[in-house]
């Protein structure tokens, strides 16, 4: 793990923005778009997320997570959809909630297979980790916020960057980029004082530190990471990823 690597008054960077695809809006999603989005999220980010796939973890258990998760959580003023048509293809949604630890209530796990069992072990695994660096920002940098921003910091001023996700096929036509750099304009009009992101891709790493300008705070090895004496993610640099990466950006500069 790290220790912050830029400085926390560094004013984040508006990036260039690719021309827009033809054919392709963005908005802010709607509660009428969340039943799709459940759909979109489970079956894509599993396939995506390095630790998800890394652990082989299905869209049925993932959808079990979303639900404990993320579905209550999410800020849709902030949050960032691309169409085409009315087709889903790239997300960018947020919450101004840290996630619960409660949330994730414990089911009878009676009748559910092996499988299914170790998907769920290695998602509660990803949790505590993430967990770990959310409670790293709160308890190093809030210190900070709460002398340099003129109001009292407090979870509801936090805006937290969940899940990033572009359909396959309509990678590398900058909607990603798009997406986080109208949720972000959207977040300071809104006048949320931090932005805070949990990255576990080398790529996702990459854009939100050197082309957002976001500070890092904390950073996980997850390749040496323990539970039980094993290491679940051991290998997991094959898929894109190796670390757990916790950055951040004051809203108010």
């Amino acid at each position: 793990m790290s220790s912050p690597t830029n400085s926390p008054s560094l004013k984040p960077v508006r990036p260039l923005l690719k021309p827009m695809p033809p054919g392709i809006t963005i908005r802010s999603p709607t509660a009428f778009d969340l039943p799709r989005l459940r759909t979109f999220i489970c079956s894509y980010f599993p396939l995506s997320e390095p630790l998800l796939k890394h652990s082989s973890v299905s869209p049925q258990t993932f959808a079990w997570v979303y639900d404990a998760q993320f579905a209550k959580r999410f800020d849709l003023e902030t949050s960032s959809i691309a169409l085409k048509g009315e087709e889903i293809v790239a997300v960018f949604m947020t919450s101004g909630s840290e996630g619960d630890d409660d949330e994730q209530e414990d089911e009878q796990e009676e009748g559910l297979g092996e499988k299914e069992m170790q998907e769920r072990e290695a998602c509660w695994s990803i949790h505590l980790i993430m967990h770990s660096l959310d409670m790293w920002f709160l308890q190093n940098i809030g210190d900070f916020a709460r002398k340099s921003i003129p109001h009292p910091i407090t979870t509801n001023k936090i805006l937290h960057l969940l899940i990033g996700l572009t359909k396959p096929g309509y990678e590398n036509q900058g909607l990603s980029k798009r997406l986080r750099d109208r949720t972000l304009t959207k977040a300071r009009k809104a006048g949320w004082d931090w932005a805070v992101v949990q990255c576990t891709g080398s790529k996702t790493q990459y854009l939100m530190r050197d082309v957002f300008g976001f500070c890092v705070g904390k950073e996980v090895n997850v390749e040496e990471y323990e539970v039980d004496g094993k290491r679940p993610f051991k290998g997991v640099g094959r898929v894109g990823g190796g670390s757990a990466m916790l950055l951040y950006c004051n809203l108010k500069k």
